[in-house]
């Protein structure tokens, strides 16, 4: 068997040539040696920065709750938050609130758009997580552990501080 193993390899060389490859696509097609490893690539660098992640006490018996922050990113490329996970919550869906007329909407939306070099606010009036089947009320002080997942940065573990809202809200849930 060893000796086939070089004589194959002789062969896709050879019938690289037939294709009009380069010297250099031709080595980029060899099979690496098994005794090198391939270095590891470099940590990419967090582009994705959250802040004020925040979420309201529940009312007694409540099965859901909402989640605020703002995200920014410090990257060249567009990047979008595509869902939410938390223990907590038997699932967390990304949200959007609107007024139509003086009737308030809110529906789930596919993902929240997070342009270069900007940020985004998940704020009680707009875009916000929503918390749903949560497994205990959420208590002033309580701290809600949150995975956000991102097109391009992938996961970013959050930590929501469960507070009163602030005075300058002017709707509630």
């Amino acid at each position: 068997m060893k000796r086939i193993l070089p004589a194959l390899g002789l062969v896709l060389l050879t019938g690289c040539q037939t294709l009009g490859l380069s010297d250099g696509e031709k080595t980029a097609m060899a099979p690496p040696a098994a005794d090198v490893a391939a270095p590891a690539p470099a940590a990419p660098q967090p582009t994705i920065a959250v802040a004020d992640a925040w979420a309201a006490p529940t009312p007694k018996g409540a099965k859901v709750a909402a989640g605020f922050f703002t995200v920014a990113n410090g990257a060249t490329a567009d990047d979008r938050l595509l869902s939410a996970s938390s223990s907590r919550a038997g699932r967390v869906e990304l949200h959007e609130m609107s007024m139509d007329g003086k009737t308030m909407k809110m529906r789930p939306v596919k993902d929240i758009a997070v342009p270069a070099g900007g940020s985004v606010a998940l704020s009680e009036n707009g875009t916000h997580l929503m918390f749903m089947d949560i497994n205990k009320p959420f208590v002033v002080g309580d701290t809600v552990p949150v995975k956000l997942t991102f097109e391009k940065s992938g996961e970013v573990e959050v930590t929501v501080i469960v507070r009163q809202r602030s005075a300058s809200a002017d709707h509630h849930h």
